[in-house]
């Protein structure tokens, strides 16, 4: 039993320090060839009463540092608010080139950002896309360098959540996120698309138009991975935009109970992921696994000098990827990391690493 044990957790660590030097390769380095993205830029905001914070995003819009080589307008969806949103972003009229498309009526089956993204992008003919969530903010060059860094395919750019109370959960929770943002994006660096977000996402409107909400669906959520995972089926892998510029932030919700239970709803709503994804999340998933077991090996088994042993080089692992990310992500501390490091398998096991969801089909529509 305890050479099975010992077996497991240095496999387990092996497993985990691969993973983690090959997302920091991908990190380092892309393999999508950078180019400049298709102008003009037209930013989609899908917003469904979005009151209390899209003025924090417009605000940030203002700010903008302006490049005459790149053109951009706002297209602003206004998804059936019954609060004040509307009003606000019509009072950035005179700052912003802002325009504000209203939805009345949700069709049946159809889920509502996704609508709202049809029925921004639908008319477009040239250009490119870069689509935000209206509760976002984004740094002065933000525009510029996700339109800089583009790939063929488009850009996916990082999106990290933090939480709306300060302190060392805030910090914990930072570091969640950029434990997966930072696998995430070094997977797709390297072309394996993992997962994204379209709260930074640049695509091309030609890729729009060769029928991509056809091929996507719009029902259910998880329009993210599904728009991601449809341009490298395509043969246009997206380039991943790893820098501070490219970076965007997003409130999450104030509880670690909330946090996971939106996660758990958005892997169990994803609709169209690959054999070779599977395989991953199930290969991180055991491997966390793994690490987990080195915890109470340390207090329950004979092996708690491996299980130490385990903890501590996943810890020196840690603080030597934290070096290349930590200016990437505001609240990922020092201190943070060294309390993290050794307990955060239990929790990427618990919510962002679930098993894959199954296939169901998916459908486009045609009604606007």
């Amino acid at each position: 039993m305890t050479e099975a044990w010992a077996i497991w957790l240095s496999a387990s660590l092996l497993v985990y320090l691969f993973i983690a030097q090959s997302a920091l390769l991908g990190w380092r380095r892309n393999t999508v060839p950078k180019i400049q993205a298709a102008l003009p830029i037209h930013v989609i905001i899908p917003a469904h009463n979005e009151a209390e914070c899209i003025g924090l995003l417009l605000d940030d819009l203002t700010k903008q540092e302006p490049d005459a080589t790149i053109p951009y307008r706002i297209i602003v969806v206004d998804d059936r608010s019954t609060d004040r949103t509307a009003h606000i972003v019509e009072q950035y009229r005179d700052r912003l080139p802002i325009e504000l498309m209203h939805i009345k009526r949700l069709p049946d089956g159809i889920h509502g950002k996704l609508f709202a993204m049809y029925n921004a992008t639908s008319e477009l003919t040239e250009g490119s896309v870069l689509m935000v969530d209206a509760d976002c903010r984004v740094g002065p060059k933000w525009i510029a360098s996700m339109a800089k860094e583009a790939g063929v395919g488009g850009t996916v750019g990082p999106v990290f959540e933090i939480s709306r109370k300060p302190g060392l959960f805030r910090e914990m929770l930072t570091d969640d996120q950029a434990a997966i943002t930072y696998a995430a994006m070094g997977l797709i660096a390297r072309s394996y698309p993992l997962t994204a977000s379209t709260a930074n996402m640049l695509i091309p409107v030609s890729a729009i138009r060769s029928g991509l909400w056809e091929r996507v669906g719009t029902d259910g959520t998880g329009e993210d991975g599904r728009i991601l995972q449809d341009q490298f089926s395509q043969g246009t892998p997206m380039r991943a935009a790893i820098n501070q510029d490219s970076c965007v932030i997003t409130y999450s919700a104030p509880t670690y109970r909330d946090t996971a239970a939106t996660r758990r709803r958005w892997y169990q709503d994803a609709m169209t992921y690959q054999t070779s994804v599977q395989a991953s999340h199930i290969l991180i998933g055991i491997t966390l696994a793994g690490l987990a077991s080195a915890i109470p090996a340390l207090f329950f088994c004979s092996v708690w000098k491996i299980g130490l042993m385990v903890l501590l080089l996943k810890l020196l692992n840690d603080l030597f990827i934290w070096r290349y990310v930590e200016p990437i992500f505001p609240y990922f501390t020092l201190r943070s990391v060294l309390l993290w490091s050794p307990l955060q398998a239990w929790f990427l096991l618990s919510y962002a690493l679930l098993p894959p969801p199954k296939k169901r089909s998916i459908r486009g529509f045609t009604d606007k």
